[in-house]
């Protein structure tokens, strides 16, 4: 099963954006040099922002994220 985040990195490379932002309470936004591109997506919660995250990092390093706040 292909993690989660790819279909987001997906995103970003096929809006030929240079950085993607993930916030809890906010919708993923997209920039390609200093435009903003917003998605319509619904508002990124804690669960599904961990989710996200949990594709891609350890679960040493979710621990020690988690640890230092």
């Amino acid at each position: 099963m292909e993690p989660h985040v790819n279909g987001l990195l997906n995103i970003v490379v096929g809006q030929n954006a240079t950085e993607l932002r993930l916030a809890v309470g906010k919708a993923p936004e997209l920039f390609a040099g200093s435009e903003k591109k917003r998605l319509t997506m619904p508002e990124t919660s804690e669960e599904m922002l961990r989710d996200l995250l949990g594709d891609l990092f350890s679960e040493d390093v979710e621990a020690r994220l988690q640890s230092d706040g």
